[in-house]
């Protein structure tokens, strides 16, 4: 029996199948479909969307372009309400105040001036659920009970942030001031920022979802204001205006005892100046304090260049 030989053109988005006996069948490729001429062979196949897991924006720290999965929208807010549904005993809900508070008691483990503890240090991931801070900051949301509450909610999140942040400055004292920044840097910018990024990620990618939760007009408010929430600027610009800044000032009042510094050190300041240097607004005096830090790292490069071994 002789073999059927079957080709195929594509014009466009067109495909065009025929073999030798004649036979022509027609394919129109979408995005995720394809749909025939031919009865026979009528299908359609959809295409599974890559997504991101949670680990995944956890360690890479930014969660601003990650787009989680539509069929998984609104499981945060529905786990919430099955959370709610078996604390009904309780008589008396919290207050944003009271909510808050044991959010922020919960955080606690993320910024380093609270781990007194040795283990505290080596083991405070484990101490650390991220859907746990997630279903809290929902219970602080949650209990807003007026438009007025919502402003209150933010503000007092803002402070409380600013104030653990702030309080970064000088847990290294045993270093030169130019090495402790550095490490500060990296613990705020490698450990804390991510966690916290996670932690209010439901304000990101469930803002709709929790809008159901409210009637108007505080559900227009809600979309409204939480559009304009960004926590990662927040922290950035915490980091920069209590920690950098008083830093460098003391930094420059010494400038010739600058430390010469290893490669990976190098590497770690230049990249703090560029993204604290994107946080607006920043002032004219914060600006001529990065530009010489800057000027100082880039020249010790030249003078000590790094050998490629």
């Amino acid at each position: 029996m002789k073999s059927v030989k079957i080709r195929r053109i594509r014009i466009g988005p067109l495909i065009l199948e025929y073999s030798d006996g004649f036979s022509i069948n027609i394919f129109i490729q979408k995005r995720n479909r394809i749909i025939t001429s031919n009865p026979e062979k009528s299908k359609t196949t959809t295409k599974k969307r890559r997504t991101i897991s949670n680990e995944s924006i956890l360690s890479k720290g930014s969660v601003k372009s990650i787009t989680p999965r539509r069929s998984k929208a609104g499981f945060l807010v529905q786990q919430y309400k099955q959370y709610i549904r078996c604390k009904k005993s309780d008589n008396d809900p919290p207050t944003v105040l009271l909510a808050w508070k044991e959010l922020n008691l919960a955080m606690r483990p993320l910024f380093p001036q609270h781990r007194t503890n040795t283990s505290d240090a080596d083991s405070w991931r484990k101490q650390i659920v991220v859907e746990e801070l997630n279903l809290l900051l929902l219970r602080c949301i949650s209990a807003c009970e007026a438009i007025r509450d919502f402003d209150d909610l933010i503000e007092t999140a803002r402070v409380s942030l600013t104030v653990d942040i702030s309080l970064m400055n000088g847990i290294r004292k045993q270093l030169h001031g130019t090495i402790e920044l550095i490490e500060e840097w990296r613990m705020f910018y490698s450990e804390s920022l991510p966690y916290i990024e996670a932690t209010f990620l439901p304000i990101t990618f469930e803002r709709i979802e929790i809008a159901q939760l409210f009637e108007e007009p505080m559900k227009s408010y809600w979309l409204k204001k939480s559009e304009q929430i960004d926590v990662k600027v927040l922290c950035l610009w915490a980091f920069r205006t209590f920690v950098v800044i008083p830093k460098l000032k003391k930094i420059s009042n010494a400038a010739t005892d600058f430390p010469k510094l290893e490669n990976s050190q190098r590497v770690s300041l230049l990249q703090m100046i560029s993204i604290i240097f994107l946080v607006k607004p920043i002032e004219e005096c914060d600006i001529i304090l990065l530009n010489w830090l800057r000027s100082l790292v880039l020249n010790q490069t030249i003078e000590d260049p790094i050998s490629c071994i």
